[in-house]
């Protein structure tokens, strides 16, 4: 990608947290500094991670229609710091089990604002869910507007 083309990054879906280490999301947030207009816009959605580790959160709630049942489970490994998800989807038609476990980087809101920063993302807005509502440690998200 060139220079200053882009008006905007959108990366939603708790994506972010698929990388591997704080330096691969130095890296991302440099490359898309790098390829944004001088007043394009990053915008980061992740999960409250804060929340999931102070309250000690195991388990996201249930998703549950007439076609499938899918839990979610965190195992939170202090020591690496990160966090194995777990999950298990139930196709109730047919009674196939679908699991799948993934390893995540449990990323703070103090961390990511100062990557942010570091990066050169001056202007930043945390929102706690896409209502634009405050950031708080009881918010189920972390939405963030860069520039």
């Amino acid at each position: 990608i060139e220079k200053n083309t882009l008006n905007g990054i959108i990366c939603f879906g708790n994506t972010l947290v698929h990388l591997n280490s704080l330096d691969e999301i130095v890296d991302f947030l440099q490359q898309s500094k790098y390829a944004l207009k001088s007043k394009g816009k990053l915008l980061l959605q992740i999960v409250n991670y804060d929340k999931i580790i102070e309250k000690n959160i195991q388990q996201l709630p249930l998703i549950e229609n007439e076609e499938i049942l899918f839990e979610r489970n965190y195992c939170y490994r202090k020591s690496e710091n990160k966090i194995d998800f777990n999950t298990r989807l139930t196709v109730k038609s047919t009674q196939q089990i679908i699991e799948n476990s993934i390893e995540l980087l449990p990323l703070l809101k103090k961390e990511l604002a100062l990557l942010l920063n570091k990066v050169g993302f001056d202007n930043c807005n945390y929102y706690g869910n896409f209502k634009q509502e405050p950031y708080s440690i009881d918010s189920p998200a972390l939405i963030v507007e860069a520039w």
